[in-house]
Protein backbone atom coordinates (compact mmCIF):
# COMPACT_ATOMS: atom_id res chain seq x y z
CA UNK A 1 0.00 0.00 0.00
CA UNK A 2 1.19 3.51 -0.59
CA UNK A 3 1.04 6.21 2.06
CA UNK A 4 -0.03 9.53 0.53
CA UNK A 5 1.46 12.82 1.72
CA UNK A 6 -1.03 14.00 4.27
CA UNK A 7 -1.46 15.63 7.63
CA UNK A 8 -0.78 13.43 10.63
CA UNK A 9 -3.51 15.18 12.61
CA UNK A 10 -7.16 16.14 12.38
CA UNK A 11 -6.42 19.51 13.90
CA UNK A 12 -8.63 20.67 16.75
CA UNK A 13 -12.19 19.42 16.34
CA UNK A 14 -14.84 21.20 18.40
CA UNK A 15 -17.17 19.20 20.57
CA UNK A 16 -20.92 19.78 20.33
CA UNK A 17 -22.24 17.92 23.35
CA UNK A 18 -23.51 14.96 21.29
CA UNK A 19 -20.77 13.75 18.92
CA UNK A 20 -18.56 10.86 19.94
CA UNK A 21 -17.34 9.83 16.45
CA UNK A 22 -14.21 11.62 15.26
CA UNK A 23 -13.11 10.76 11.68
CA UNK A 24 -9.51 11.04 10.49
CA UNK A 25 -7.96 10.71 7.02
CA UNK A 26 -4.33 9.78 7.75
CA UNK A 27 -3.13 6.19 7.27
CA UNK A 28 -2.30 4.09 10.33
CA UNK A 29 -1.09 0.49 10.24
CA UNK A 30 -2.64 -0.40 13.60
CA UNK A 31 -5.04 1.15 16.06
CA UNK A 32 -2.09 1.64 18.44
CA UNK A 33 -0.72 4.28 16.03
CA UNK A 34 -3.71 6.55 16.71
CA UNK A 35 -3.85 8.77 19.80
CA UNK A 36 -6.40 11.28 21.06
CA UNK A 37 -5.85 14.61 22.83
CA UNK A 38 -8.55 16.61 24.57
CA UNK A 39 -8.33 20.31 25.39
CA UNK A 40 -10.80 21.80 27.88
CA UNK A 41 -11.89 25.42 27.59
CA UNK A 42 -8.99 27.62 28.69
CA UNK A 43 -6.83 24.59 29.46
CA UNK A 44 -3.98 22.62 27.98
CA UNK A 45 -4.24 19.56 25.76
CA UNK A 46 -3.88 16.24 27.53
CA UNK A 47 -3.39 12.75 26.16
CA UNK A 48 -6.51 10.62 26.55
CA UNK A 49 -6.04 7.11 27.92
CA UNK A 50 -6.54 4.44 25.22
CA UNK A 51 -9.07 2.78 27.54
CA UNK A 52 -11.37 5.77 26.98
CA UNK A 53 -11.65 5.41 23.17
CA UNK A 54 -11.70 2.87 20.35
CA UNK A 55 -10.27 3.16 16.85
CA UNK A 56 -11.74 1.66 13.68
CA UNK A 57 -9.41 1.71 10.66
CA UNK A 58 -10.66 1.83 7.07
CA UNK A 59 -9.07 -0.55 4.57
CA UNK A 60 -8.31 2.35 2.19
CA UNK A 61 -6.82 4.57 4.94
CA UNK A 62 -8.22 6.80 7.61
CA UNK A 63 -10.78 5.72 10.14
CA UNK A 64 -12.90 6.80 13.06
CA UNK A 65 -12.25 7.26 16.77
CA UNK A 66 -15.14 6.67 19.15
CA UNK A 67 -14.61 8.95 22.15
CA UNK A 68 -15.75 9.12 24.84
CA UNK A 69 -17.01 5.59 25.37
CA UNK A 70 -18.85 5.88 28.68
CA UNK A 71 -18.71 9.46 29.92
CA UNK A 72 -20.64 12.55 28.86
CA UNK A 73 -19.97 13.78 25.32
CA UNK A 74 -17.42 16.50 24.57
CA UNK A 75 -19.02 19.92 25.17
CA UNK A 76 -18.76 22.77 22.67
CA UNK A 77 -16.19 24.46 24.92
CA UNK A 78 -13.69 21.59 24.49
CA UNK A 79 -11.75 20.30 21.49
CA UNK A 80 -10.51 16.87 20.44
CA UNK A 81 -7.51 16.16 18.22
CA UNK A 82 -6.77 12.77 16.68
CA UNK A 83 -3.09 12.30 15.84
CA UNK A 84 -0.85 9.76 14.14
CA UNK A 85 1.69 8.42 16.65
CA UNK A 86 3.67 5.55 15.09
CA UNK A 87 6.33 3.65 16.96
CA UNK A 88 9.84 4.78 16.12
CA UNK A 89 11.18 1.24 16.37
CA UNK A 90 12.36 -0.48 13.19
CA UNK A 91 10.61 -3.88 13.39
CA UNK A 92 11.50 -5.20 9.92
CA UNK A 93 14.33 -7.71 9.67
CA UNK A 94 15.63 -8.60 6.23
CA UNK A 95 17.83 -11.70 6.24
CA UNK A 96 20.89 -12.37 4.12
CA UNK A 97 20.51 -14.94 1.36
CA UNK A 98 16.73 -14.98 1.77
CA UNK A 99 14.22 -14.50 -1.00
CA UNK A 100 13.28 -10.91 -1.82
CA UNK A 101 10.02 -10.12 -0.08
CA UNK A 102 8.45 -7.02 -1.63
CA UNK A 103 5.62 -7.00 0.93
CA UNK A 104 8.12 -6.74 3.80
CA UNK A 105 10.01 -3.94 2.06
CA UNK A 106 6.77 -2.07 1.30
CA UNK A 107 5.61 -2.42 4.92
CA UNK A 108 8.94 -1.01 6.15
CA UNK A 109 8.75 1.92 3.72
CA UNK A 110 5.13 2.61 4.73
CA UNK A 111 6.19 2.64 8.38
CA UNK A 112 8.97 5.12 7.56
CA UNK A 113 6.48 7.34 5.72
CA UNK A 114 4.12 7.34 8.72
CA UNK A 115 7.01 8.33 11.00
CA UNK A 116 7.87 11.22 8.65
CA UNK A 117 4.23 12.37 8.54
CA UNK A 118 4.04 12.36 12.36
CA UNK A 119 7.30 14.32 12.63
CA UNK A 120 6.04 16.83 10.07
CA UNK A 121 2.87 17.37 12.13
CA UNK A 122 4.94 17.90 15.29
CA UNK A 123 7.31 20.28 13.50
CA UNK A 124 4.38 22.39 12.33
CA UNK A 125 3.66 23.17 15.99
CA UNK A 126 7.26 24.11 16.84
CA UNK A 127 8.85 27.53 16.94
CA UNK A 128 11.59 27.70 14.33
CA UNK A 129 14.67 29.90 14.53
CA UNK A 130 16.13 31.29 11.32
CA UNK A 131 19.24 29.68 9.89
CA UNK A 132 22.31 31.05 11.65
CA UNK A 133 20.58 31.85 14.94
CA UNK A 134 21.78 29.73 17.85
CA UNK A 135 19.09 29.02 20.42
CA UNK A 136 19.82 27.53 23.83
CA UNK A 137 17.14 26.22 26.14
CA UNK A 138 16.63 28.52 29.10
CA UNK A 139 18.48 31.46 27.53
CA UNK A 140 16.87 34.66 26.21
CA UNK A 141 16.80 35.05 22.46
CA UNK A 142 18.47 38.22 21.19
CA UNK A 143 17.78 40.10 18.00
CA UNK A 144 14.01 40.39 18.16
CA UNK A 145 13.50 37.84 15.38
CA UNK A 146 10.74 36.09 17.31
CA UNK A 147 8.77 39.31 17.73
CA UNK A 148 8.74 39.95 14.00
CA UNK A 149 8.42 36.38 12.69
CA UNK A 150 6.01 34.59 14.99
CA UNK A 151 4.49 37.31 17.13
CA UNK A 152 6.08 35.80 20.25
CA UNK A 153 8.56 37.62 22.43
CA UNK A 154 11.74 35.87 23.53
Amino acid sequence: MTVPAQSGSTGQLSGDGSTNLWPFTFSAATTAEVVVYRTPAGGSASLVSPSEYTVALNVSGGGTVTYPLTTARVPSTDTVEVRLAPSFDQPTRLTDQGAYDPAAVMAALDHQARMSIALKADRARAIEAPVGVRVQVGQPVNGGWMDSRKGISG
